[in-house]
């Protein structure tokens, strides 16, 4: 009676402990396949598209980021359009891999481009998150013929270094199943160091506001059209101000000229 006592009580501790633990706590997530093989297929290149289609897969992060590349195409590019649309949840990569609202939204429009954020990644750099599932995604909008663009966050306040890091794995990602990487960690850290005085974040220290959205918003302009932010237009209907702009477009564009997003 007792052994059949310690095995319940065993039992009970191991289903406890499997449904609990934190995205950064967990351990090494077993990968699909540990010896990925690349799909072979190529990332098309839609910059010359008279109306673009994207489609943004991705959390809390992506907010005003359709509004913005919106008006930038409409302001730098007005002989353009631009439809875009979000995912109705928020979600990590590898929890949309079987979502049917996901795939139903990728198969919905014959999209030019598909953003994709939410990769899960370990802000102290002791666990490791598969990729598996971005590399999938990567492979499903490759096989619509849609340029697919990975979207590495910002780094959080108080570690500028962050977004590089999170650059590096986004790249990781691209060597085995190529797609286009935004070098977001790259462009924030420049004008960062720059003007530390800009303020890129709300209050929390993670999102970005207007401004940091704002630029955000110009580096996937210029991926997604192949135009360079330095030579947008002020946008007046933005709250951040004429030399704030300058300042930005001129930063992403210099980034993206040392490091293309994409290699087509």
């Amino acid at each position: 009676m007792r052994l059949l006592s310690l095995l319940a009580y065993l039992f009970l501790v191991t289903l406890v402990t499997s449904c609990s633990g934190s995205t950064e706590d967990k351990a090494t997530e077993p990968e699909p396949g540990s010896d990925y093989t690349s799909s072979g297929l190529t990332v098309s290149n839609l910059q010359d598209a008279q109306h673009y289609k994207v489609l943004f897969f991705g959390n809390s992060h992506v907010g005003k980021l359709p509004l913005f590349i919106s008006q930038l195409i409409e302001s730098g590019l007005p002989h353009k359009s631009l439809t875009t649309k979000g995912t109705p949840n928020a979600l990590y990569l590898d929890e949309r891999l079987h979502d049917t609202a996901s795939l139903e939204a990728l198969e919905s429009e014959q999209w030019t481009h598909v953003i994709f954020q939410a990769q899960k990644y370990s802000q102290s750099g002791t666990v490791e998150h598969s990729t598996h599932a971005a590399k999938v995604w990567i492979t499903r909008a490759k096989q619509i013929k849609a340029t697919p663009i990975l979207f590495p966050e910002h780094p959080q306040a108080g570690d500028i270094d962050e977004g590089i890091r999170v650059y590096e794995l986004h790249q990781t990602i691209s060597a085995d199943e190529p797609s286009c990487v935004a070098p977001i960690g790259h462009v924030w850290k420049k004008i960062l160091t720059l003007r530390p005085e800009l303020s890129l974040y709300e209050a929390d220290g993670n999102h970005a506001n207007t401004q940091g959205q704002l630029l955000t918003s110009m580096i996937f302009y210029e991926i997604i059209t192949g135009e360079s932010a330095d030579l947008l237009p002020f946008i007046s209907e933005i709250e951040v101000d004429i030399d704030t702009q300058a300042l930005m477009g001129q930063m992403v564009s210099e980034i993206l000229t040392e490091m293309p997003a994409c290699e087509f």
